[in-house]
């Protein structure tokens, strides 16, 4: 194989953004009309992956970032099945506590022993590690939020204790299965894709969360092989989460890789899969093809559809003249030589003149001109 994989669920949520971006935060998308309650302004500032400047993105200004990409070590994970590429857990907060955040959960590979002998002995039960993936059988998205994304952000000792609402989201499960099927490569893979909507607590405050994930089943080809894609987790008090549906959509959009940082994620993981090749060979090949199509086939599914359903625009950078994407919640966007962006109703607002700011160099940011 050629290439191989960048392996972060934000590629493939930036193949897919519009998507992913059109469901999370449910409900009538925030456009110019019918858009709920919104601050007059907001800035945002553009930052960067702080573990290894993977990536950018863009983060209301005054929110906290933790986290970023991280990786696993084979040998202390107990195999190569999730070593190979890097991983992402970066959380954007508004607050200390944690009330109003969007979270970007990692992309993980599972395995079902059901129908393996060794797990039909008993060798390799539940939450136990085969080749260093996890041990579970396999579920639907639905299952998948409530018993593993869930312990995961709350910790392993909560359980969730009903979704309020299982969305089922059919179109973006066959995106996701069309693409596998474009390859040509004889790849009878299963998605499965669903928003979920739940109450929780945190620090005391009863908070809305929202999830969305994809799970993809190998099928026969993968054994008993099967994982997740593209999981966001947004969170916000219920009589907020409409309100900030435009600021998550946003975020989403804006994430631009680093062009140096993935030459060097394909290097190593070049070597780091010609060693788990020697142990698993097929099932890892199989996984970092698929991933790195993705990677290549970035962003060309129905565009206009997706600045429809989002509620987003194409916008021209005044600065550099690249195209970027961000919410069309507002009437206009500034935006500063550093990339910091405004959004304002306010017509007579120019930031310039805004003394809190302390620059000059914001310049009217407009829409790309529709085909």
């Amino acid at each position: 194989m050629r290439k191989y994989t960048i392996g972060l669920c934000l590629v493939v949520i930036a193949m897919l953004a519009g998507a992913v971006g059109s469901q999370l935060a449910a409900g009538k998308p925030a456009g110019k009309k019918g858009a709920a309650s919104k601050a007059r302004k907001m800035v945002f500032k553009r930052v960067t992956e702080p573990n290894e400047k993977a990536f950018t993105v863009l983060v209301p200004e005054g929110w906290k970032v933790k986290g970023g990409v991280f990786r696993l070590d084979p040998t202390a994970s107990g195999g190569p099945g999730n070593a190979v590429a890097a991983k992402v857990d970066m959380t954007l907060q508004a607050d200390d506590e944690g009330t109003i955040q969007i979270r970007f959960l990692p992309d993980y590979v599972y395995f079902d022993m059901s129908n393996s002998p060794a797990g039909q002995m008993g060798l390799f039960p539940v939450g136990s590690i085969y080749q260093g993936m996890p041990v579970y059988p396999k579920m639907n998205a639905a299952s998948f939020v409530r018993n593993l994304v869930y312990p995961y952000v709350h910790g392993n000792g909560r359980q969730l204790q009903g979704i309020v609402d299982n969305r089922a989201l059919p179109k973006l499960a066959e995106a996701f299965r069309a693409r596998v099927l474009s390859w040509g490569l004889g790849l009878d893979f299963r998605y499965d894709a669903t928003l979920a909507t739940y109450h929780t607590t945190v620090g005391g405050k009863e908070v809305q969360e929202q999830v969305l994930t994809v799970v993809e089943d190998w099928g026969a080809l993968g054994a008993g092989t099967w994982g997740n894609k593209a999981t966001i987790l947004v969170r916000a008090p219920a009589h907020r989460i409409k309100e900030l549906a435009p600021v998550f959509a946003t975020i989403v959009a804006s994430v631009e890789m680093s062009q140096s940082w993935v030459t060097g994620e394909l290097r190593g993981q070049q070597e780091r899969g010609r060693i788990a090749i020697e142990t698993q060979k097929k099932v890892l090949e199989i996984g970092r093809q698929i991933a790195q199509h993705h990677a290549d086939t970035n962003a060309d599914i129905n565009h206009e559809m997706f600045l429809n359903l989002t509620g987003q625009e194409d916008y021209v950078n005044p600065h550099t003249k690249k195209v970027e994407r961000g919410t069309n919640a507002w009437n206009r966007r500034w935006e500063s030589g550093d990339g910091t962006v405004i959004y304002t109703d306010d017509v007579t607002y120019n930031p310039n003149r805004d003394k809190t700011l302390k620059r000059d160099d914001f310049k009217r940011s407009k829409a790309k001109k529709r085909k």
